[in-house]
């Protein structure tokens, strides 16, 4: 979804929020639900929700930098980030890291 959003926003130089919060990692839904896990220690201890929590972050960064071409209105350099496929393998990654996380579940 982020992908699609981000490459409108590079066309159209809008985004549907500021690249600050599009870079938090905890204010979307997904993140505010893994971040409401954090008190569960039988949960946040493991290996495998640090991995998920740390992939989710790396992927709302990177996509904040993005944010950030279109917000200085550089809608070349963030197509060009996006073209780069960098986000897709931040997504991936994080993919990954969630289904090792549900098979551990």
């Amino acid at each position: 979804m982020w992908r699609t959003t981000l490459n409108d926003a590079a066309q159209t130089g809008i985004l549907p929020k500021s690249a600050e919060k599009i870079g938090c990692d905890d204010d979307c839904p997904f993140g505010k639900w893994l971040h409401s896990l954090a008190h569960e220690t039988s949960v946040s201890g493991s290996a495998e929700y640090k991995r998920v929590v740390d992939k989710h972050a790396r992927f709302h960064k990177y996509a904040g930098e993005v944010a950030m071409h279109v917000e200085r209105g550089d809608k070349r350099a963030a197509s060009d980030e996006l073209a780069s496929q960098y986000l897709v393998g931040r997504s991936y990654a994080l993919l990954d890291a969630m289904l090792t996380w549900q098979t551990t579940v």
